[in-house]
């Protein structure tokens, strides 16, 4: 074996043992399975987190209605070919079995965190949607105008504090639901921490 051939086995070795140890992982897109139907509608939409626009390439968009999906569509913008107005949006067909249903639903899975996300729109399927750009997003006199979606963000999640004979033990509560704390010790101070 050349010493070349050596020296490449040990870099690539390197570069292994530093993935490894490095905890590097790449987000893996949900294993979303479409349910087609003969009719289609669309929506032009630009979805927000914390009020910023995703532009994580990879991140999907995902059509459901109850618990059936009924399209999935990538992020699109990355590149020339398909920019509209120089941000990142989503072009996604969802179908039905009829020429209207009430009640589908969002969900975007946001590739820089590996995350699926409930959002806070929802839509009744037309096929006339591009007739409708303010409904559904499409192009007025103006220019594009997206449809806007908005991850909803998590219910806080608080925790019930019992403080027994000065030990402290933390249980998971409800959102919303009263919790008491309690001492045995009125004149000892408590100190919360996260």
């Amino acid at each position: 074996m050349s010493k070349h051939s050596r020296n490449m086995m040990w870099s690539l070795a390197w570069i292994w043992l530093a993935c490894v140890f490095c905890n590097v992982a790449q987000a893996v897109a949900p294993d979303w399975q479409v349910v087609n139907y003969p009719n289609y509608t669309g929506v032009l939409a630009r979805v927000k987190l914390d009020g910023v626009p995703i532009h994580s390439e990879g991140s999907l968009l995902a059509a459901f209605h109850g618990e059936e999906l009924r399209g999935v569509a990538e992020i699109l913008g990355a590149n020339p070919d398909d920019d509209i107005d120089g941000e990142y949006y989503f072009s996604l067909l969802f179908g039905s079995s009829q020429s209207g249903e009430t009640g589908f639903t969002f969900k975007l899975w946001n590739s820089a965190d590996d995350t699926i996300y409930d959002l806070d729109k929802t839509l009744d399927f037309d096929t006339n949607y591009p007739q409708k750009p303010e409904i559904y997003g499409g192009f007025t006199a103006a220019g594009f105008a997206p449809c806007i979606m908005n991850v909803v963000p998590p219910a806080p999640t608080t925790y019930a504090i019992t403080i027994v004979n000065g030990t402290a033990s933390k249980a998971e509560a409800a959102a919303g639901e009263e919790i008491t704390i309690t001492s045995n010790n009125p004149d000892a101070g408590m100190v919360f921490d996260k």
